[in-house]
């Protein structure tokens, strides 16, 4: 069949799988349709590489034809024989100034276990396919491979990425580490989030007084302002210094700090972690942190208008003292 714009308009798209209709005037060159879709694609080379040209009518039939000349009169590429692992220097190298510092370390922590063989050959079993975050640097090195024709798949293209809830929690000889580090004012900021567990966010709109701290509701997660006792030993810290280099100062911490992969939030999770280890009440955990929706929640949340003052001190005093003897 000759394919014309009337033919490809009255293919009917397909409720399960896929259907190419092929074009006789041009061998190797069709339309495949799918159950959404309408897609040209040419078949060429001595491995019969099969490459999607575009969806219809985004792209013309004319477009297409044209496309399909073009890729059957190239000569093969030798490019194609590189190693995966010659080609992840490539990306990385290309990406050098175009993806942030954090998002390209992580991207390379991930390409770099790549195992030495083809590009062609490499398959979903070769890769940890437990960790969302090697999925998704993998589905985005590929892409970055099918935009320069270094291959014609991506076998992670529909592989959902999911991430599943955090559990890292900071060790003791961890803590110690990031409590010595000194680059203030981030490293006063680190210990702040280590004696008190609040957001990062909250740092940036807040009012001191002489006995305790009130985060304003444009800081915090539920938009209601947040109270909590000041201590001597976050007094010392404070006030903080103002700061906006939140992620440089992350990958410089971790240079001079070298730890498994961990997040600023995680310091949260620690700090609920070890007040339960110290026996500190959870609904009094929960009031520090603000969790609104913790213990104390529905019925009781309206009903218990309890501050908590005295308790939050004395548990954030405790807490301090453990750190003291921690870092110590």
């Amino acid at each position: 069949m000759r394919l014309t714009d009337t033919s490809i308009r009255g293919f009917p798209l397909e409720p399960a799988g896929s259907k190419k209709h092929w074009d006789e005037t041009i061998p190797g060159f069709g339309v495949r349709c799918s159950a959404k879709t309408k897609s040209f694609f040419v078949m060429y080379g001595r491995d019969r590489r099969l490459k999607t040209i575009g969806k219809y009518p985004e792209i013309t039939l004319r477009e297409a034809r044209s496309e399909a000349r073009r890729l059957l009169a190239a000569k093969p590429d030798k490019r194609r024989l590189k190693s995966t692992t010659v080609t992840v220097s490539a990306y990385l190298e290309d990406r050098q100034t175009q993806l942030h510092p954090n998002t390209l370390r992580e991207y390379r922590r991930h390409l770099k276990k790549a195992p030495e063989k083809p590009l062609e050959k490499l398959a979903r079993s070769d890769i940890n396919m437990t960790d969302p975050q090697a999925i998704k640097t993998w589905k985005v090195f590929f892409n970055w491979c099918m935009r320069n024709e270094l291959t014609d798949r991506n076998p992670f293209q529909h592989v959902p990425v999911v991430y599943g809830q955090r559990t890292r929690v900071l060790s003791h000889d961890e803590l110690r580490q990031i409590w010595a580090y000194d680059y203030p004012p981030f490293s006063d900021f680190l210990k702040l989030q280590i004696l008190t567990g609040q957001r990062r966010g909250q740092w940036d709109d807040y009012t001191l007084d002489e006995d305790k701290i009130t985060f304003h509701a444009q800081s915090m997660k539920g938009k209601r302002e947040h109270v909590l006792p000041l201590t001597d030993a976050v007094a010392n810290l404070l006030p903080l210094e103002p700061f906006n280099g939140w992620s440089n100062a992350k990958v410089r911490l971790d240079k001079h700090v070298p730890l498994e992969p961990w997040v600023i939030h995680d310091l949260r999770r620690t700090f609920s972690t070890n007040c339960a280890a110290l026996g500190i009440p959870l609904h009094v955990t929960e009031k520090i942190l603000d969790h609104r929706s913790g213990s104390i929640s529905g019925v009781a949340a309206i009903y218990n208008r309890h501050t908590y003052m005295p308790e939050m001190r004395e548990a954030l005093d405790r807490y301090a003292a453990h750190v003291e003897s921690v870092v110590a």
